[in-house]
């Protein structure tokens, strides 16, 4: 399989700034490492969450021409790769928490910028602890 690329630059790592990657049924199969992240998503928009992602990725997808190829990733990229195959499997940021006490609600300020941290968020109660 190939590696995701622009030309004559392989996508591995952090990737370059603004670049652009087009996965066609993208699927993690691998991970190393664990980190807790900070998470958010416009499905449950004002709110972050603290969860744990594996620290770099190897993904296996099919280029917008169908060839088959890989990506390994590490850091902000592994943690996107993780966050959007979740999404094709159903799953949300905030099926990975610990504890619903890792769910922060955020202030209108801090929905602008999306680096700070909010304040608890004791208003959503689901079944308990995720």
């Amino acid at each position: 399989e190939g590696e995701a690329s622009t030309p004559g630059q392989p996508a591995k790592g952090e990737g370059r700034q603004g670049e652009l990657y087009v996965l066609v049924n993208p699927e993690i199969v691998k991970r190393e490492g664990e980190r807790e992240v900070e998470e958010g998503c416009l499905s449950l928009p004002g709110y972050r969450g603290i969860i744990k992602r594996a620290e770099r990725v190897t993904a296996k997808a099919r280029d917008r021409h169908g060839k088959p190829i890989r990506i390994k990733a590490e850091g902000l990229l592994a943690q996107a790769l993780q966050h959007e195959t979740d999404h094709l499997d159903g799953i949300l940021y905030f099926d990975h928490l610990d504890s619903m006490d890792k769910l922060y609600r955020l202030e209108s300020r801090e929905e602008a910028d999306p680096h700070e941290h909010g304040e608890l968020a004791p208003a959503i109660r689901g079944g308990g602890d995720a």
